[in-house]
């Protein structure tokens, strides 16, 4: 009989930008990789829980409205005006500054998606049922002049406005891509201007767009390039690639990645087994990594899919449908300089766009949702709204749903006063603290926003949220404007029914007006998962002794930490990671000042959850709560023999 003495094992993860590789397994993926994660990203060296979003507009079509977004535009004109162009299932509506107005006069609007462009200081758009729509910045909307064909796709190149998967007249064109006199965008031959495809080989057109100097025309399996200026110079190369194409033109982003180190302009792409780039001479895979989780979507509405790409942190975002659903409800983010794919959960967004801040210059990412809203992407916003609707007649369109609050004189649906459609509730008061009521069901412990509009014709009236029992109060702004003010409130659920009130404040007799109130969960849940890590010898007994976790102090908020070993699929061991500053140093303590690598960071150790004989060690970080924010920067495991073990050693 002999002994051995098993060494230390342990491991420092610094990086954890490869973001979700579910392809290889999941002990011999790269240290940096994930096994799985869900609303989080990677950027400038930490792992951060995604970021929320911010409502642009209430629903366009009032509360309860159902109208898909199919087009956004940031239309910025010469002058340096600025409009915000949203296109809606029958209807075009403009923001300029913060006043929403609809342009749609007389067009008739398909129920399509749309594509847009900025040409000649007018924007122009385009579906496959409509004749081209033009907008020049005043007024109505109207058809473009110059007999233009009808076309899914559109873009400008060398000065020419291009109309791809075309229709003139009644006669389909899906090989074609159509072109404009140059310079005049309502100038049109479409008996010659035209470059055809491959008209035989049962594709149609998927996308177009310019990459440096050439027109690049995408079907589902081929690639064609367009060069030149002139009716006598261009050059057409109908199938520069073959085998690889774009399945949604709305996913067809110009963009820029980065090879070994080296920046390449690009356009990026889904095409029909996952994301791809294409640079002018090579097409370039970046989903790998993913194919299992593309494949688990719904990839029969792949064609549905839109994207956009976010410049200030170097992602390209795509939005598709998880599988069984009929809306795009997941997605996805590539970071183009790491080359990771990070998924995201509980999406709403029907189409996508980059709109320019009018007052700091920077691109900001624009989703059009289902529901009539557009939110903006918000890097200072910890909360989002994509999540299912809660209130039932949040219109007032109907005469129902809303009880007393205590014993007001009025509770009814009026036609006096109406923000969208024809009607709003109205209560009269003769006591403080009356008016009506809607019970919601909510999850303890989860957050959730209600938005309201409310008129005082005299009096006045507040939004507030309480439990059944009257306690747990939220209360919003007490209003007394005699025109439709926005209040909204944030609230942590108590009970699973919490009950959204419209009362008289400190005037006994009041009346007042309510219409387009909506509610929402907010949170947003964000987790990673490491590779499992090899730590030798499946027979020795370990002690984990430290997990340690680097982390930006985020204030009073908590990272779980869980454990699980041996590829074991329950719940593991878990701790809670503070990431509010203290003046202790293990468990709950901020070491010195916080300061590590040059940046306010935190640590704090979790002791002995794990205390077996294991080889295989896996560590899962998500914020203890959805409302929790987190950076992680690095973390390491430090794992040790607590005995020894016994071995024969034969003669």
């Amino acid at each position: 009989m002999g002994q051995e003495q098993v060494g230390i094992a342990g491991v420092t993860i610094q990086d954890m930008s490869g973001g979700l590789n579910s392809n290889i397994l999941s002990t011999e993926i790269e240290d940096r990789d994930g096994t799985d994660a869900e609303n989080v990203y990677y950027f400038d060296g930490f792992l951060k829980k995604m970021f929320g979003i911010t409502r642009v507009n209430d629903q366009l079509e009032g509360a309860g409205g159902s109208e898909k977004v199919n087009g956004i535009h940031d239309f910025q004109m010469r002058d340096a005006t600025q409009h915000l162009v949203v296109i809606l299932e029958d209807a075009i509506y403009n923001r300029s500054g913060t006043t929403w107005a609809d342009i749609t006069g007389a067009l008739t609007i398909s129920d399509a998606k749309h594509q847009l462009i900025t040409f000649n200081d007018i924007v122009i758009a385009t579906n496959l049922s409509d004749d081209p729509i033009k907008w020049t910045g005043t007024g109505n909307a109207a058809a473009l002049g110059g007999s233009p064909p009808k076309g899914q796709w559109l873009t400008s190149f060398n000065g020419r406005v291009c109309i791809g998967n075309a229709k003139v007249g009644a006669s389909p064109f899906p090989a074609r891509v159509y072109y404009s006199d140059l310079d005049l965008p309502e100038s049109w031959d479409t008996t010659d201007d035209f470059w055809e495809f491959e008209a035989d080989d049962g594709q149609f057109i998927t996308g177009i767009l310019p990459l440096g100097q050439r027109l690049i025309v995408y079907k589902s399996d081929s690639i064609g390039v367009v060069s030149g200026y002139g009716l006598t110079s261009w050059t057409v190369d109908r199938s520069f690639k073959k085998g690889v194409g774009c399945i949604s033109g709305y996913t067809l982003k110009s963009a820029r990645i980065f090879v070994q180190g080296v920046m390449k302009e690009v356009h990026i792409f889904l095409g029909e087994d996952g994301l791809y780039a294409f640079d002018g001479s090579e097409v370039i895979r970046l989903s790998d990594k993913a194919k299992d989780f593309l494949k688990s979507q719904n990839t029969s509405r792949f064609p549905n899919a839109v994207g956009s790409y976010y410049k200030p942190l170097d992602q390209y975002y795509c939005f598709f449908s998880s599988s069984g659903s009929s809306q795009n409800d997941a997605g996805l983010i590539y970071d183009t300089r790491k080359g990771g794919i990070w998924p995201l959960d509980n999406i709403n967004a029907n189409y996508a766009a980059i709109v320019e801040n009018s007052t700091t210059d920077i691109d900001e990412l624009h989703v059009g949702s289902n529901d009539s809203i557009v939110y903006r992407f918000d890097e200072a916003e910890e909360s989002i709204e994509f999540t299912t609707e809660l209130i039932t007649n949040g219109s007032m369109e109907a005469d129902a749903n809303w009880t007393d609050f205590g014993s007001p004189t009025t509770n009814e649906r009026s036609a006096t006063q109406a923000r969208n459609g024809s009607f709003s509730r109205r209560a009269v008061t003769d006591a403080v603290n009356e008016g009506f009521y809607q019970d919601i069901t909510t999850v303890v412990g989860q957050r959730y926003r209600v938005w309201a509009h409310i008129w005082v014709a005299s009096g006045d009236a507040r939004l507030a949220k309480q439990d059944t029992d009257g306690s747990d109060a939220v209360n919003g702004t007490t209003q007394s404007a005699a025109a439709f003010t926005r209040d909204s409130i944030d609230f942590t659920a108590t009970e699973t029914t919490s009950r959204i009130i419209f009362e008289s404040v400190g005037t006994a007799v009041s009346e007042f007006f309510v219409d387009d109130v909506s509610s929402r969960r907010i949170d947003i849940d964000g987790f990673w998962d490491s590779k499992w890590f090899d730590l030798g010898d499946s027979q020795e007994v370990k002690i984990l002794r430290e997990l340690i976790m680097f982390a930006k102090t985020e204030g009073d908020f908590n990272v779980q930490a869980r454990v699980r070993r041996d590829f074991s699929t329950g719940s593991g061991s878990s701790s809670n990671f503070n990431l509010q500053e203290s003046g202790a140093i293990y468990g709950t303590g901020v070491y010195g000042t916080g300061v590590y690598g040059g940046q306010t960071q935190r640590f704090d150790d979790l002791e002995s959850i794990a205390q077996n004989e294991f080889r295989f060690i896996q560590v899962r970080f998500r914020n203890q709560s959805a409302a929790q924010p987190f950076e992680i920067e690095k973390f390491i495991i430090d794992a040790k023999p607590i005995g020894r073990r016994w071995v024969h050693n034969a003669a």
